[in-house]
């Protein structure tokens, strides 16, 4: 009998599960466990290839079951309302002390919703409904009726997690979205609206500006989003290809925790950090205290600029051709300002577009 999609994927995830089990008993790591909130050693840093991949098929294989197995209808409705998860994630991450900062502290023993509610400022009965939410996805254990312990998902909720510094500009988003029927329907261009030029009346730069708060928070999110998320950018991208000696010009860089990565793995290589004169003022106070070894060396330097315009650099030097590197940038720009960042690179070159 022929082997049936359901079969044929959990026969995958199966495999997957086993390569991961296999890999962490190699490591002579611990197993991942839901009720220990501590950090486990693959959270921080990048596995080895096997584990990565093997993790990241778990992951998009049980996204292709439940998509399989689930009514459609059920399904695309909780999708449409999981906008609860991201608020109530937010609303738990902006009270002081955080929800996850009493919870932690509790330990396995937990603690009663009557005390979170004190201690954080919301309201019971919303904190109630709020947790429910938080619960059902894992980010809290409700051990008994009304008490809560920590899962190896609380931390995330902490206030210096990216969700709690991204929680300002999410929101944002959030409220942009309602527009998204209206501007899908208009040209991908500087001359039409984004969602969020119509409901805000700025654009997302421009509103980072009016709110200089937010904007030292969203930086410093994407900060800590960019050492999370990467690493597998080392993993899968073949730069190797590129040679031992090449001047990475991280353009759009923010903190360039990617190209921090790259340097420390690739001894030869040298980085440019391009960005608005106010991140790369960050983002050299954070390479002095996170590579200050790479600073010293003088194998980076931080160029204060607008990617809309010509690259202003020195010639490449022997032997060290330009690279660039344009990570998570043209994803925020319509179509014709894209292609203006891509236009007024150094030519000739060679890009790494992720």
């Amino acid at each position: 009998m022929e082997e049936t999609e359901l079969e044929t994927l959990v026969s995958a995830l199966n495999k997957a599960a086993s390569v991961l089990q296999d890999t962490l008993r190699q490591e002579r790591l611990p197993p991942f466990d839901s009720t220990d909130p501590s950090p486990h050693p693959w959270d921080d840093g990048l596995p080895s290839p096997t584990g990565w991949y093997a993790r990241k098929a778990i992951l998009g294989l049980c996204h292709r079951i439940i998509s399989l197995v689930q009514n459609p209808i059920e399904r695309s409705v909780a999708d449409q309302f999981s906008l609860s998860l991201l608020s109530s994630m937010n609303a738990v991450a902006q009270a002081r002390p955080t929800v996850a900062e009493i919870v932690l502290k509790s330990g396995s023993s937990g603690v009663e919703l009557a005390e979170v509610a004190f201690r954080s400022g919301i309201n019971a009965t919303k904190l109630s409904s709020i947790m429910h939410v938080l619960t059902s996805w894992d980010y809290f254990k409700e051990t008994s009726a009304g008490r809560y312990a920590p899962t190896r998902s609380s931390r995330a909720l902490l206030p210096d997690a990216p969700v709690a510094n991204l929680s300002g500009t999410t929101n944002a988003g959030m409220e942009a979205a309602s527009t998204l029927a209206l501007t899908a329907k208009m040209p991908s261009d500087s001359g039409h609206p984004t969602p969020f030029d119509v409901y805000h009346k700025v654009n997302f730069y421009g509103w980072l500006q009016e709110n200089p708060e937010l904007s030292d928070e969203f930086n410093r999110g994407m900060k800590d989003w960019e050492r999370i998320a990467d690493p597998g950018l080392v993993v899968d991208l073949p730069v190797e290809d590129l040679g031992t000696h090449i001047t990475l010009v991280d353009v759009g860089s923010g903190f360039g925790a990617l190209a921090m990565q790259f340097l420390k793995q690739y001894p030869g290589w040298q980085a440019v950090l391009q960005d608005q004169p106010a991140v790369i003022s960050e983002a050299e106070s954070f390479w002095k205290r996170e590579a200050s070894e790479i600073v010293e060396a003088g194998r980076v330097s931080f160029l204060g600029h607008s990617f809309f315009e010509p690259t202003v650099l020195p010639p490449a030097r022997e032997g060290s051709p330009y690279v660039f590197m344009i990570k998570s940038v043209l994803h925020n720009w319509p179509d014709d300002l894209a292609a203006n960042i891509l236009e007024v690179r150094v030519k000739p070159t060679v890009f790494v577009l992720c």
